[in-house]
């Protein structure tokens, strides 16, 4: 769940729904800090949702603390060495908007060296299809995943429920579905209903679990030459 920060109330919300969800706070909002102890003490797990570049666009606004193209690199590090330290207990990080810095391999090679040297995981929003955030992540040996589904990209009930059951043919196929939603009214009242009554066979999980199986089915194929396949669900 990103965009976390701006309202308590519904970070109380997601926090109370029924299984497991990664929170995905922006470093300087203002209900952050609050947010983040409420989730420790509830033991959610949180991740740095950290601003991008965006494209142009008149329907994005870069806001505060946005890592930029144009950023002298002691600006660049500074700035993220602040988002890092600014939210406690955050286990790994993703981007906030950045369909322009994403698609640039030096800004996110900057940036992956922060996750690296906590021993955060990464998880590609993917905002643009030729993003190589994944791609440096993984070549600087960083756990990582990859956005499947964004939930509410049109936020009405409907399009919601059409997209819930696209990441659950997702998850049928590949074992698993990473979905990205975001604090509207409209998608918190649909998890309170539907996380209630998941199909037989699916469950939630945190993005760390999918860290962990990831780590052990890349363990597997290198203790066995002849391993060949792992399934995220077994």
């Amino acid at each position: 769940m990103d965009d976390v920060g701006y309202s308590l109330d519904r970070a109380q919300r997601i926090i109370n729904l029924p299984g497991p969800v990664t929170l995905g706070l922006l470093p300087f909002a203002p209900d952050t800090l609050k947010v983040a102890r409420r989730a420790h003490a509830a033991g959610t797990e949180m991740i740095l949702h950290q601003p991008m570049e965006p494209l142009p666009s008149p329907q994005v606004q870069p806001m505060r603390g946005t890592l930029t193209m144009g950023m002298a690199p002691e600006r660049f590090n500074a700035l993220t060495a602040a988002a890092v330290a600014a939210i406690p207990g955050i286990v790994g990080a993703n981007n906030h908007t950045g369909s322009r810095l994403t698609q640039h391999r030096e800004p996110m090679q900057r940036f992956m060296a922060h996750l690296a040297r906590r021993d955060l995981f990464f998880l590609d929003s993917r905002t643009i299809g030729n993003t190589v955030a994944y791609d440096v992540a993984k070549e600087q040996q960083i756990p990582a995943l990859r956005r499947d589904v964004f939930l509410d990209h049109f936020p009405n009930e409907r399009a919601i429920a059409a997209a819930f059951t696209r990441a659950l043919a997702i998850a049928d196929r590949q074992g698993h579905a990473i979905i990205i939603a975001h604090p509207h009214e409209a998608t918190i009242r649909f998890l309170e209903r539907r996380l209630q009554n998941l199909p037989p066979g699916v469950r939630l999980v945190r993005l760390s679990d999918l860290i962990s199986l990831q780590r052990r089915a890349t363990l597997a194929r290198l203790e066995s030459p002849a391993y060949r396949r792992i399934s995220l669900v077994q």
